[in-house]
């Protein structure tokens, strides 16, 4: 019987097979005590994520995408700290182990195990039809070949520039508190100042940056624009903000300059990717003090400085630990997950009484937990499963994967089509969502409900430029 060319078949087999294996060694190891159980769970995480990376692109789905800059940051992020004990890294750098013992680490990295295979599987459903997925080359072809115009034009240009000045400005703002501040007292200022009219400047930066991009419109400028505030995010040590616009950068400049990323291009991206990776590590110790007293010269070599960048986002492992071991003291569920979302989509909410008893800032109960009264300790989404489904948060990562690939790839299919709101509201909370690695599913509600805002404010622009009264001007 021949196989059907229309569907990633052996991609949806080999993932299923792969979730029941990781089943099985949940089975095999669950009374592992032992380094070398420790050893094999690693190491089977992390061939489950280079599984997910490599079956996402041998469907046709381009490499530099915001799956797979989830998948990267999420792997440093859960098991960092167990990669680098493999390697015998300098204790002082294992936080998670002067912490926690071999035996609750390696209760983590089954669940962890579950929790990846499961979002394989969930990923290779959505691309299970070829149709679904959408190659790096369709989408260069389409800015190429296609040319969009809009009558809008005059508008948007005039919100490009008002909220790109915003966005920039309000960074040399955050610059400038950051000469006087700590990042603990900067983070506690800037949250009290966050404003909804804030958020959808920032994010109409975003949009409006995707759509003059594929409309070809100021792209020199506005990728100055994103270069700049990334830089400056990495400086004030705001890691969210800085990662969305790395990878709102990884997903346009492919389509826009392809001649840069062809094969003899390859070396170069590698070495850049290290040096970029090791630098991750000076956000860390720009969020330690105030920006007038920090230095940039450590003293450490290249490897050192990819070890101690590896080492402290691994952090986040612990958060998960300790999620899993307040629920089975008996804390109670909590459904976060779907709170966060339906405040989102759905303003006013929050404060029914159901939605009030399911919110809760896990970052913040979890650095109380953990008595940590110097510095908040960060969250991350494999503590978040276990918080809202307990040890069958696997299963939620099935649909998670699904999710995930499926909107990417939704997104692009409308912007080669020339339908782009949705499309960019898509990929703009993809983008945000990479930090979900090692956050919590409520940073993105304002991000969700900023796009409503600006969907609904569309609407209305809309609704007045095609009144009769309204005469556009070519």
């Amino acid at each position: 019987m021949a196989v059907n060319k229309r569907y990633n078949t052996t991609i949806l087999i080999s993932s299923v097979i792969w979730m029941f294996l990781a089943l099985c060694a949940n089975s095999i190891f669950a009374d592992g005590t032992t380094e070398r159980v420790h050893t094999i769970l690693t190491l089977l995480c992390l061939l489950t994520y280079l599984i997910g990376i490599i079956n996402w692109c041998k469907v046709g789905c381009r490499f530099l995408s915001a799956y797979v800059l989830f998948m990267l940051y999420a792997m440093f992020s859960t098991i960092g700290q167990p990669i680098a004990y493999l390697l015998n890294v300098s204790g002082e750098l294992l936080s998670v182990y002067a912490f926690h013992s071999i035996v609750e680490v390696n209760r983590y990295l089954r669940f962890l195990l579950l929790c990846i295979s499961g979002m394989n599987v969930g990923v290779a459903i959505a691309l299970f039809k070829k149709r679904n997925c959408v190659g790096l080359d369709d989408q260069i072809k389409s800015y190429t070949h296609n040319t969009f115009k809009s009558k809008y034009s005059q508008i948007l240009n005039i919100l490009t520039v008002i909220s790109w000045s915003y966005v920039i400005l309000n960074c040399l703002k955050m610059l400038v508190l950051r000469q006087s501040y700590g990042y603990a007292e900067f983070y506690d200022m800037r949250v009290a100042s966050n404003s909804m009219l804030g958020a959808l400047l920032s994010t109409t930066a975003v949009i409006l940056f995707f759509w003059s991009v594929f409309h070809k419109k100021h792209t020199k400028i506005l990728y100055a624009c994103v270069l700049i505030t990334m830089f400056l995010y990495m400086i004030i040590g705001v890691r969210t903000q800085a990662i969305s616009m790395l990878a709102i950068l990884c997903i346009c400049t492919p389509i826009t300059h392809p001649q840069f990323f062809k094969k003899k291009f390859i070396p170069l991206w590698i070495v850049m990717a290290i040096f970029a990776f090791a630098g991750i590590g000076l956000i860390a110790t720009f969020r330690t003090e105030t920006i007038g007293t920090s230095s940039l010269t450590t003293g450490n070599t290249l490897i050192d400085s990819l070890y101690e960048t590896t080492t402290e986002m691994g952090f986040s492992a612990r958060t998960a630990i300790l999620a899993m071991e307040a629920i089975d003291y008996g804390f109670p569920h909590h459904q976060t997950i779907l709170t966060s979302i339906i405040n989102g989509f759905i303003p006013l909410v929050s404060n029914l009484p159901l939605i009030q008893n399911e919110t809760m800032h896990l970052a913040e109960w979890i650095t109380d937990y953990a008595m940590s009264y110097n510095n908040g300790i960060g969250f991350c989404f494999i503590g978040e499963m276990y918080v809202n489904f307990g040890k069958l948060g696997w299963i939620f990562m099935i649909f998670y994967g699904w999710l995930v690939a499926f909107l990417e790839n939704f997104a692009y299919k409308r912007i080669i089509k020339g339908k782009w709101l949705l499309a960019f509201c898509i990929l703009f909370v993809l983008c945000e969502q990479i930090f979900y690695a090692r956050g919590e599913m409520i940073l993105t509600m304002g991000n969700i409900r900023a796009c409503v805002y600006i969907s609904v404010i569309w609407l209305i622009i809309k609704m007045f430029c095609d009144s009769p009264s309204y005469t556009y001007k070519q």
